[in-house]
């Protein structure tokens, strides 16, 4: 054992099934834990290793339900998912790799443009340029990229939606 005396008696492997009960952790995610309640690092190495045998951490699985989660359900860009995916401590390689996957079944343009009519709808400014710009800085804040806000953008400008759209 590193450092100060851990809190608790139980196993590093213990702890860490405890830990994914909750959710997927990648890697890394679940290394930092570990390390935070002080396992030294040999017994987590043979528990990530034992877990990783059993199915139970795989960074693939994770990047993939992340990468669901973000663009998916809560109607975020790539640019947010591969932000998240980073943070978490996947491999930057992986993270390209799930993320063109999820490319080919979700439109990023037609999923930004469902958010911002959404946003345009919800601002009650007269001036329209200045929805165009809160439109596009809450686009730009939700992970899109600057090609889909550019000309969706362009779009709501052309066509200047109104309120009943």
């Amino acid at each position: 054992m590193s450092g100060s005396k851990r809190k608790t008696d139980r196993s590093a492997f213990e702890c860490a099934v405890d830990i994914l009960a909750h959710r997927d952790h990648s890697t890394a995610e679940l290394t930092r834990k570990l390390r935070q309640r002080k396992y030294d690092t040999a017994e987590i190495s043979v528990t990530l290793t034992k877990l990783t045998d059993l199915h139970y951490l795989d960074d693939r699985r994770f990047a993939r339900l992340l990468v669901k989660d973000r663009v998916v359900i809560r109607r975020r860009g790539f640019h947010d998912a591969r932000s998240r995916l980073l943070k978490a401590g996947v491999d930057r390689e992986l993270a390209e790799e799930v993320i063109e996957e999820y490319r080919e079944t979700v439109n990023e343009r037609e999923v930004a443009w469902e958010v911002a009519l959404r946003r345009w709808k919800q601002i009650h400014d007269e001036d329209p340029r200045r929805k165009r710009d809160k439109v596009g800085r809450h686009l730009a804040g939700r992970g899109f990229s600057i090609d889909s806000i550019r000309s969706i953008l362009d779009a709501l400008m052309e066509h200047n939606f109104e309120e009943d759209t």
